[in-house]
């Protein structure tokens, strides 16, 4: 290659690269964050260090230049960050955590369990996931709904995540074809002070 041209392609490639943004602020789902959980924020300054980083939803909090806030809400968070006579600000989206919830941590919404593994299983489990671990959730209260063709709807309430006696017994009545709905499963996400309903998954006997 001509070598005025092989120069001027590296000139033009040099100066084509956009400047680096002054300031990046990130967190570890890009930009969401949790509410009820503390999530790990990311900020990078091309010029400077923070001098004080703030929300407008929760407080942010700063151990050995590392930061984490802790929203109190879903909705949005605005955070900004000073830097010396600079101040940088982005709006992050505030999400409410789904737990995962399973038939003795096993048995997914959907999915199909033999008599036997019917007839075995003892709790009712919740796990959420954060910053690539899961946690536990608080299950208070579900109620197990029997649908057969031979013996129609039958249901049982249940408090707390062990299956009661009832629940238990229900379970173990299960035919081939039935079909196991666990309803208005009550139950409170880690950093979180309230319960919430988070709605039915169904188990079929086969």
């Amino acid at each position: 290659m001509n070598p005025f041209l092989l120069f001027s392609t590296f000139l033009l490639l040099l100066f084509a690269q956009p400047e680096p943004p002054a300031c990046v602020i990130a967190s570890e789902q890009c930009k969401v964050l949790y509410y009820g959980t503390n999530n790990t924020l990311n900020i990078l300054l091309r010029e400077g260090v923070p001098t004080k980083v703030r929300s407008t939803n929760g407080m942010v909090r700063e151990v050995n230049s590392s930061y984490t806030l802790k929203p109190d809400f879903p909705g949005t968070a605005v955070i900004t960050v000073e830097a010396g006579k600079k101040t940088y600000a982005d709006t992050f989206e505030v999400a409410q955590r789904l737990p995962m919830i399973q038939l003795g941590a096993r048995f997914d919404n959907g999915d199909a369990a033999t008599l036997k593994e019917l007839s075995e299983q003892t709790t009712l489990t919740a796990f959420v996931g954060c910053c690539g671990m899961l946690e536990p959730c608080i299950v208070q209260r579900f109620t197990v709904l029997r649908l057969s063709e031979s013996d129609g709807v039958e249901t049982v309430d249940n408090q707390g995540a062990a299956l009661s006696e009832g629940a238990r017994g229900l379970l173990k009545k299960a035919q081939t074809g039935d079909k196991y709905v666990f309803l208005n499963v009550l139950c409170t996400l880690p950093g979180e002070k309230y319960s919430r309903d988070y709605g039915a998954f169904e188990v079929t006997a086969q």
